[in-house]
């Protein structure tokens, strides 16, 4: 870990929270690593801004804070901080300790941090869990039994937050970079970190996502006979994301099948791929690139105030949830909900393994697995080629094999919008079962 004190306010940037002066933060490694980048970033920013269309300098107006906050961040020097850490390895007893987890990734590490919560639950009864993350993720700390709400310390960590701890495990770079991660799942990688074996039992880990208030557009129960499927649009790291438009074929398709289709994730995550399409209210509108049937569409992305809640909703109303590999696939695995997982990157029996309602198709390159992760993308390709290599109709295939329907609906036939941007595709009701041949 690094330490850094500002002599200025740093108001948002990719440390993802607001920095004030005169505090002793720790960051990781590698971002202070990244600083000088950094400094360079709101260069690049307004030279994009610059370029861009109307539409979209209005959308890049709402980054702008990030890449400022970037460049003044990257004029500061860092220092070691590992002289604070008060560094915890079994089998120090930890009975009426209190134990910091920091991990500042995403949903998905959080979830696998619990077989190790679980473990350490096990061998000492009377351990108080408090977990480091990233502000925004943090809301999914609700639903783990193990963890101690009133022990949740935001990243960047302010020095002095470390006091009240007796233990502190810092889980950077205990995956990325790390060539034993590559036959080794993320869980048991945690556990090994800290001489703690992570066996198949303790993967059962409790998850209580709890009762929720859905949004107004759901209805109190499924009604009978409809089969809702889920579809998570994007990855957070783009070597992750299976081709946008190929996500806007496949969930086009299901609805003219008859399914119920309920786009998943954050709102901006087509937004980072370059579909800004909006509503007055900020929500994006999929009638720019989809026709689907009335009713067969629902507007879930971005609509759902927290994970917890967004899991609720998976296990009341989903039949199927297809993700890449992203918190969909650990949530509906964690949920027992039927999931079909789209891998291109990583291999999928090493992510998947300990999640059985959970299938998969597995994208097939010259260059996969790379174990590629964030800023890792070295083959130049916008798109993982292994994950583009799997076509929609392979999916809409599988789907329809996990997932059937008795009466199916009518087929679309692809057809491209004239305003959609990139090469967002538009599929229009045909009446004919083309798609079956538009699709290989």
């Amino acid at each position: 870990m690094r330490a850094i004190t500002l002599t200025e306010d740093i108001p948002f940037g990719v440390l993802d929270a607001k920095l004030i002066p005169g505090v002793e933060y720790l960051i990781l490694d590698r971002q202070a690593r990244d600083f000088a980048r950094w400094r360079m970033s709101l260069d690049r920013f307004e030279r994009e801004y610059q370029a861009a269309a109307p539409e979209k300098q209005a959308e890049l107006d709402q980054l702008r804070p990030i890449a400022q906050g970037n460049k003044a961040l990257g004029s500061f020097t860092s220092r070691d901080a590992d002289g604070l850490f008060r560094r915890w390895k079994s089998p120090n007893n930890l009975d009426k300790k209190k134990l910091l987890l920091i991990r500042a990734g995403g949903y998905g590490d959080l979830i696998m941090l619990m077989p190790l919560m679980k473990k350490i639950h096990t061998l000492w009864h009377r351990v108080r869990i408090g977990v480091s993350c990233i502000p925004r993720f943090a809301n999914l700390l609700s639903a783990i039994p193990y963890v101690d709400p009133e022990l949740y310390v935001p990243f960047p960590i302010k020095g002095d937050d470390l006091n009240q701890f007796d233990y502190h495990v810092n889980f950077e770079d205990t995956i990325e970079w790390n060539p034993e991660a590559h036959d080794t799942h993320g869980a048991e990688m945690f556990g090994k970190w800290v001489n703690v074996p992570i066996r198949r039992e303790d993967h059962a880990v409790e998850f209580e996502p709890q009762n929720h208030v859905m949004p107004e557009w759901a209805p109190a129960h499924k009604p009978v006979g409809e089969h809702w499927v889920g579809v998570f649009v994007a990855a957070s790291a783009r070597q992750r994301c299976w081709p946008v438009d190929w996500t806007f074929h496949l969930m086009n398709s299901l609805a003219m099948e008859g399914y119920t289709v309920c786009p998943l994730g954050g709102p901006l995550d087509l937004g980072m791929f370059g579909y800004h399409r909006k509503d007055g209210e900020g929500n994006h509108q999929f009638s720019h690139y989809l026709a689907p049937p009335p009713g067969r569409f629902k507007p879930s992305l971005g609509s759902f105030r927290n994970l917890p809640q967004l899991a609720d909703f998976m296990r009341r109303y989903l039949d199927l949830v297809i993700s890449p590999d992203t918190i969909g696939v650990h949530l509906a695995g964690m949920l027992k909900v039927p999931c079909l997982a789209i891998y291109g990157s990583f291999p999928a029996e090493l992510r998947m393994k300990h999640y059985p309602s959970v299938q998969a198709l597995q994208g097939q390159a010259d260059c996969a697995p790379c174990f590629s992760h964030d800023a890792q993308m070295s083959c130049g390709a916008f798109w993982c080629k292994a994950l583009a290599a799997i076509t929609p109709q392979q999916v809409y295939e599988k789907v329809k094999e996990i997932c059937p329907r008795q009466q199916p609906g009518r087929i679309a036939k692809i057809t491209l919008s004239p305003n959609a941007p990139l090469s967002a595709a538009c599929l229009r009701p045909a009446g004919d079962r083309s798609i079956l041949s538009m699709l290989r």
